[in-house]
């Protein structure tokens, strides 16, 4: 097997927090201002450009006639719009599945489950019963945050974005470019709406696929699906020799956004507008004294955690804003699930005898999953999500993990986005200390340009950082960690091994969808494949260290391993376990969102889905 194929299966796209590459320059990055896709700089001037451009064409082009009627001359008008209207590829023609629509199969399941994707615009595709295609990494990282040139940048954390949003919403539609839209408009003529100007017909996003053995499926690409709910992209299918009972169907989403109508006035509304999840007996927002639809987390009752987290985040807002920014209050929702996962789940067989003897049959664990919203337009929308693994007892050390981070650029104003989502990150590990865990680590490894980790469909014009930009956006946010005192000190991975040199598989910690466990397993598969499962034990320790030390040297800065609190003997979290079957689960969230089309590729359709994702909290869905 070559190196580079190696090498390349490695890097596709897996943990570590990419969020929006801000679409400033290279040289404005290098003054002083964090990139975007994670949290660090400028969220731009590309949706400002829409709006503008259409006034510069109009002008130009009644200057031009004004000059044609004034003159024998005829001389044709320049009007160069910047065009910032990216069509979206989820709208390109196709046939679906025959029948029925199908939801996209969980890549890998749980044991591969964390590979990066690609395309930029992404959405929900065909649908059926099985768990959702999830964007998973195929080395084992963590995460990407948006955030814009705000950031110190002394201060950032993750990638940021350079997209402005004023008081208009990217009305994003799978076959037309987003444009600006009034959040109150009344309706005109041509749209026939209340609510805005948007068109009638309205596509719902499509997303990028997986298949079973981690290839990409983009946006209009074949695939084939059974209905069990297995995925093959078409290569992988014509190679398989028992391929039986599979339909072949194309990764387009052709669901459109419903119309209601009022049942009072009988103006017609979408339905993400009107923030209505029922639909029936609909009455709309001007037709009703009292609004009936939750759309606020005001009565949800924090917990210690998540009141810490709250109060420190608008701390930092009111420091950085005037009194009059003040109306967008951050809010705060997290879930805390045990688990317990048998070593030979994640841990190749021929490794597994020594890995139980050192760690034992089971590692224990608990996730906590953390929403952060922001209320805007008298909605508390979803901004960010991350999901953290905290392991109270390896060897005798405690462990917190940082596994994914996803965030949209929606938080408002945008000077204060780089402060929120780097505050997010410190504040978690500033937590965690204060409860007693001893360390922590990181992995930065963003994902394709189009991958969706947690929150389903983001905006196309969201651009990811590079992994350069993110290691030095992540090494500037954990400096900051140091200066502040939250963290005691900071080592790559590099470092660690200088202080604690590897001699074998077992020296790595089992971190369940880890970096290194997801490199052992890739290898192992990598091996067999190619010499087959007879190959003597010695000669598969042999190309297995070989493989080990390649990664090494890729991943030598890229890891962070984190010295939090060295003297703590026991870790006491003073919250009880908080499950929930959808929200406490990435996999199972993401698959619900693409289930009901709930995207966050606009404000406008952000909103719907966090009034959505805020009813599951309180308990009020139902059967949605």
């Amino acid at each position: 097997m070559g190196q580079e194929s190696l090498h390349q299966r490695s890097q596709r796209g897996r943990r570590s927090a990419a969020g929006t590459e801000n679409l400033q320059t290279a040289a404005q990055r290098e003054v002083g201002t964090m990139p975007n896709s994670s949290i660090g700089s400028d969220v731009g001037r590309a949706t400002e450009t829409v709006g503008k451009t259409r006034g510069v064409r109009q002008a130009a082009v009644a200057a031009a006639a004004a000059i044609s009627a004034s003159s024998s001359s005829s001389s044709s008008p320049s009007s160069s719009s910047s065009s910032a209207s990216n069509t979206n590829p989820g709208s390109s023609e196709g046939s679906g599945c025959s029948g029925s629509s199908v939801a996209p199969p969980s890549s890998r399941q749980s044991k591969k489950r964390r590979h990066a994707g690609d395309v930029a615009p992404r959405g929900n595709a065909h649908r059926h019963r099985s768990v959702a295609t999830v964007a998973t990494r195929n080395d084992g990282a963590t995460r990407y945050v948006p955030d814009d040139e705000s950031s110190q940048p002394s201060t950032s954390s993750a990638p940021p974005q350079k997209i402005r949003r004023h008081a208009f919403l990217n009305f994003v539609n799978a076959d037309a470019p987003p444009k600006p839209i009034e959040i109150k408009a009344t309706g005109t003529k041509r749209s026939k709406f209340a609510c805005c100007t948007g068109p009638l017909n309205t596509k719902f996003s499509s997303f990028v696929r997986f298949c079973e053995t981690g290839c990409t499926i983009k946006i209009g690409d074949a695939y084939w699906i059974n209905k069990q709910g297995t995925v093959y992209c078409s290569a992988c299918y014509e190679a398989k020799e028992e391929a039986k009972n599979f339909n072949k169907c194309k990764n387009v989403n052709r669901d459109e956004e419903k119309t209601l109508t009022c049942k009072k006035c009988h103006r017609k509304w979408h339905e993400c507008c009107s923030l209505d999840l029922q639909h029936k007996n609909f009455t709309c927002s001007s037709c009703t004294k009292k609004r009936t639809i939750r759309t606020t987390l005001t009565g949800y009752s924090n917990n210690r955690f998540e009141s810490f987290m709250e109060e420190n985040l608008n701390g930092m807002l009111k420091e950085r804003l005037t009194p009059e920014q003040m109306h967008q209050p951050l809010s705060v929702a997290s879930y805390k699930e045990k688990k317990e996962t048998a070593l030979k789940e994640f841990v190749p067989r021929p490794l597994r005898s020594a890995f139980v003897e050192k760690y034992g049959e089971t590692i224990k664990y608990d996730v906590r999953t953390i929403y952060l919203f922001q209320r805007v337009d008298g909605v508390d929308v979803l901004v960010f999500v991350m999901v953290c693994h905290k392991y109270k007892n390896i060897l005798g050390k405690s462990w917190t993990v940082i596994d994914y981070l996803d965030s949209v650029p929606f938080v408002e104003p945008k000077e204060a986005r780089g402060t929120v989502f780097r505050g997010v990150i410190l504040l978690y590990l500033e937590w965690a200390k204060k409860i007693g865990f001893n360390h922590a680590h990181l992995f930065s490894n963003p994902p394709d340009q189009g991958t969706d980790y947690i929150l389903s469909i983001h905006p196309i014009d969201q651009l990811y950082k590079t992994a350069d930009e993110l290691l030095k956006w992540y090494n500037a946010l954990l400096r900051k960690g140091v200066e502040r005192g939250v963290l005691v000190e900071v080592r790559t991975f590099k470092q660690e091994m200088e202080r604690k040199p590897y001699t074998q598989p077992t020296d790595l910690l089992p971190f369940e969808g880890g970096l290194w466990m997801n490199c052992m397993s890739e290898f192992d598969r990598d091996i067999r494949k190619e010499f087959g499962k007879t190959l003597p034990k010695d000669q598969y320790f042999e190309k297995f260290s070989e493989l080990m030390k390649e990664k090494f040297k890729a991943n030598a800065k890229n890891n962070f391993f984190i010295d939090l609190d060295l003297k703590s003997k026991r870790v006491t979290d003073p919250d009880p376990r908080k499950p929930h079957k959808t929200l406490g689960d990435r996999d199972a969230f993401l698959e619900k969102c693409r289930k009901h089309n709930w995207e966050f590729s606009s404000l406008r359709r952000a909103k719907y889905t966090s009034v959505a994702v805020i009813t599951m909290m309180m308990g009020e869905l139902g059967g949605k």
